[in-house]
């Protein structure tokens, strides 16, 4: 991560509706497909933010 870039960058502009689709896409998908939620959730954060990548870590304890 180049941290000079990001504080450069400005903020993309907040989308409430698109964000509030997204959190009952992922509570809809804990019930119906747990299995596939977090492939949801990456997928959801790269739309979202305009990404190229996105990952989830697990910490296992």
């Amino acid at each position: 991560v180049i941290t000079e870039e990001l504080s450069r960058r400005s903020p993309l502009p907040a989308n409430f509706q698109a964000e509030n689709q997204a959190l009952h896409t992922l509570a809809r998908q804990m019930v119906t497909e747990p299995a596939n939620m977090l492939q949801s959730l990456v997928d959801i954060a790269l739309e979202l933010c305009c990404a190229g990548t996105a990952g989830v870590s697990l910490l296992e304890t």
